[in-house]
């Protein structure tokens, strides 16, 4: 496949198609990762950072639903 390069201001952009943003997981306004190998970019989705808060509810809501199978394994 083959894209053009075109211009965005001061600098250059390269549009995504929908099937493009679909296949790396990614919607408008997400963040990516892009390194260079060569002359290869790569592109990949940037690692989510889960709040304290939100890991701590994720961890809560685990042990609810499985709290008869962990007091079993915790004898």
């Amino acid at each position: 496949m083959e894209k053009k390069v075109v211009r965005r201001g001061n600098g250059a952009a390269l549009p995504l198609t929908r099937d493009m943003l679909d296949l790396l997981g990614v919607r408008p306004g997400d963040d990516v990762r892009i390194r260079f190998e060569g002359q290869r970019m790569i592109v990949t989705p940037a690692l989510r950072v889960v709040s304290n808060a939100d890991f701590d509810a994720a961890i809560d809501t685990v042990i609810d639903e499985n709290a008869e199978v962990l007091e079993r394994l915790a004898r």
